[in-house]
């Protein structure tokens, strides 16, 4: 009838009315039922499950092999005599209804299945990607066993064991890093060595994992995830054991004959591991790559670069944890890079001021002011701009003092406390102060040739915080943390910065120059954070469209900026391979001003270079340079009426300097006529009065003398 008449049955759904739904459920059975009845027991305890009638584990106890309770107990038998109803159901109702029994089909449970996942296909298809996304398929599915529970069914007894046992692994590692980020809540943010006692132990537990469970495969069974988030799993996978050695570069490894740690060399090191690919393919796993269909040789590896090493280092970072690592490396780090380069060879009276002056420019900020830098730092996050705002609404980000301050150690932390209270003293009090401490003060630490913070004792530290009036409490611990911690990398911004720039919002300027200022930050609206999630897909599309027209642009563009500027026919090949593209992103740009506004502020269409002409520019001769410089002096010979005040003037600037006021005593109209000139206006005119008369007066010629005699030399 549906297919007969679609214009009046069109309404029925494929394969017939369920006429069985409301039996169904008013037994407490699913609505629909697929054709294999052989799975239906198993189906039961997974709808049950679904419905919260039973618990996860008990669940697993009936389904898992291994388990002692496997198709037994009360549970199963319940499952049973459900899936009996569900089997004698259709016969009863066609029975008494006369009408055909109906199942699900294939087809209609794939419809259905769009259906119930059409929300989650809208989110991704508008570029929400990430955890977020599959959690949400997984949810679904687990409210809709009937549409999920064949591959698990279907799978061979052994196989299953497996299965669970990776579930179970997965489960206790998820509760692992559930229960310590708990603990790291309680961590302010800033303090590294409680922050990284915990992951120390965090590591520890989920080694013991692991060693735990050896006997599984790691690799998870990718069921619900898209392309991209697989290839992001190989790809951590081969750089696991590149972050291995990125951090088997210790500050022990630069101690110099001292035993002092030589923190520039220790940042320089790991600097350079990150800038040089070179250095990572020896730890890179070949079997991972392998999987991610990677041939040939690993040299010729286009994606690995900085920016990829970067993301998998930052990989568990939680939303605390990208907070700040966006707000050290975008404001502290820069700022203390500006300071430190700044107070190099100052005083300490000029060095201390400051200090002041940045630390009153990098104030305590609220941490909603960096949502929108935290989401494109993590775009594979999946996070939402609400969300963040509802995480960081409590959170105050500490100044720049305050990170400084706990970046010490308690006895570095004293010593600093000592020395900006010392700086502040008037000089006579800063007399009466060294002579009161003794000689001991003077030398170890006010003397800059002499000065050794290291040979001052603690008891010697405590006694001068105690006279000054200081809190000595920041010492409980000082006889375990003496010497100084390990300092706060002061990196640059991030060399390939792709989706984590500076955007300016209106009303701002968040570049560089504007955070060393010490700029106010407007906070982000929501109708700005929707502009710039806009801008960002407006982005993403011309790179894709740039892409399917100029495929290799980016091996293009890099090789276009290595060349040098005398290899012209090499610059110029490429340049008509890249202006294609050149020309379609300045079009783009042109049709999309909130991208522009956002992401390329200071965008200017693309113009091609004017052909050079051909050939070498005629110099002036001589004549014609003289001709040009005497034209002032003749313009201004035929404006004056007066031709003996003329004669005047031409008089006055061919004499010396020394003769001009004689001159001037002498007529005193000539004087009055140049009270309101200014010299250099007067010395262009006498330039330009010399260059006519050498083109006017004849050229005199050089009468050659007899040298003179000198008798003197005749001898």
């Amino acid at each position: 009838m549906r297919e007969k008449w679609p214009e009046r049955f069109g309404w029925i759904p494929p394969g017939g009315l369920n006429i069985e739904k409301p039996f169904r459920v008013g037994l407490g059975l699913p609505e629909a039922a697929g054709y294999e009845s052989e799975y239906w027991p198993e189906s039961m305890v997974l709808d049950m499950a679904a419905n919260e009638e039973i618990t996860p584990e008990e669940r697993d106890a009936v389904l898992n092999p291994a388990s002692p309770t496997y198709h037994k107990g009360p549970i199963w038998e319940e499952a049973l005599n459900r899936a009996a109803i569900l089997k004698q159901l259709p016969t009863a109702v066609s029975y008494f209804l006369g009408i055909r029994p109906r199942l699900l089909p294939k087809g209609e449970m794939r419809i259905r299945r769009a259906e119930g996942l059409a929300e989650i296909y809208e989110r991704e298809r508008a570029g929400e990607k990430g955890p977020e996304i599959r959690e949400a398929r997984r949810r679904w599915y687990a409210t809709h066993p009937w549409y999920t529970n064949r591959g698990l069914l279907w799978t061979p007894g052994p196989e299953r064991v497996v299965q669970f046992r990776e579930r179970e692994y997965y489960d206790k590692r998820s509760a692992i890093y559930d229960r310590y980020a708990k603990e790291l809540d309680k961590v302010p943010l800033g303090d590294w060595r409680a922050r990284q006692t915990i992951y120390r132990k965090r590591q520890e537990e989920l080694d013991a994992l692991d060693e735990e469970y050896k006997d599984i495969a790691r690799t998870p069974s990718f069921w619900g995830w898209t392309p991209s988030e697989i290839e992001t799993y190989y790809e951590d996978q081969a750089l696991r054991p590149v972050a291995e050695a990125y951090y088997a570069i210790q500050p022990e490894q630069f101690r110099d004959k001292e035993g002092k740690i030589d923190w520039g060399a220790f940042y320089r090191a790991r600097d350079e591991f990150l800038n040089n690919p070179k250095k990572w393919l020896p730890y890179l796993d070949k079997s991972a790559l392998r999987e991610m269909g990677i041939k040939g040789k690993i040299p010729q590896l286009s994606w690995l670069t900085r920016a990829r090493l970067e993301r998998y280092l930052r990989r568990n970072d939680d939303p605390k944890e990208a907070l700040w690592r966006v707000y050290k490396e975008t404001v502290i780090n820069p700022a203390q890079k500006a300071m430190f380069a700044e107070a190099e060879g100052l005083s300490g009276a000029e060095r201390a001021e400051l200090f002041d002056k940045y630390y009153s420019n990098y104030p305590a900020r609220p941490a909603t002011e960096f949502i929108t830098r935290v989401l494109a730092m993590y775009p594979e996050k999946g996070w939402t701009y609400d969300q963040l705002a509802e995480i960081y609404r409590d959170i105050t980000l500490p100044g720049l003092k305050e990170v400084r301050r706990r970046g010490m150690s308690p006895r570095d932390r004293a010593i600093s406390d000592l020395w900006e209270f010392y700086m502040a003293l008037p000089a006579l009090d800063k007399k009466r102060f060294k002579k009161a401490l003794g000689d001991r003060f003077q030398r170890l630490f006010v003397n800059k040739k002499t000065r050794d913070y290291d040979a001052i004792t603690d008891e010697e530290l405590i006694y001068w915080l105690n006279y000054a009036g200081l809190d000595p409490g920041l010492l409980p611990e000082m006889a375990e943390a003496r010497g100084a911690a390990v300092k706060a990398a002061e990196a640059e911004f991030l060399k390939e910065w792709g989706a984590y720039e500076p955007r300016p919002l209106p009303g701002t300027a968040l570049t560089e120059a504007g955070l060393q200022a010490g700029g106010q930050f407007q906070r982000v609206s929501p109708e700005l954070a929707a502009e710039y999630d806009q801008a960002l897909r407006e982005r993403a599309e011309m790179w894709e469209a740039v892409r399917s027209i100029v495929p290799n642009y980016s091996e293009l563009m890099d090789a276009y900026s290595k060349l040098k500027w005398w290899q012209f026919r090499e610059r110029k090949a490429l340049r008509e391979q890249l202006e294609p593209a050149w020309r379609f992103m300045d079009e783009w740009k042109a049709s999309h001003p909130v991208m522009v506004k956002w992401l390329y502020p200071t965008w200017q269409p693309y113009t091609p270079k004017p052909k050079r002409k051909r050939g070498r520019r005629r110099r002036k001769t001589k004549r014609e340079t003289l001709e040009d410089m005497a034209a002032d002096w003749r313009k201004f010979a035929e404006g004056m009426e007066d031709k003996g005040l003329l004669e005047l003037i031409q008089s006055y600037l061919l004499l010396p300097e020394a003769q001009r006021a004689w001159f001037l005593r002498r007529y005193p109209d000539l004087a009055a006529w140049l009270q309101d000139k200014s010299p250099e206006w007067l010395a262009a005119l006498a330039q330009s009065l010399a260059a006519h008369l050498a083109l006017t007066e004849p050229r005199r010629r050089r009468v050659r003398r007899a040298p003179k005699l000198r008798w003197y030399r005749r001898w």
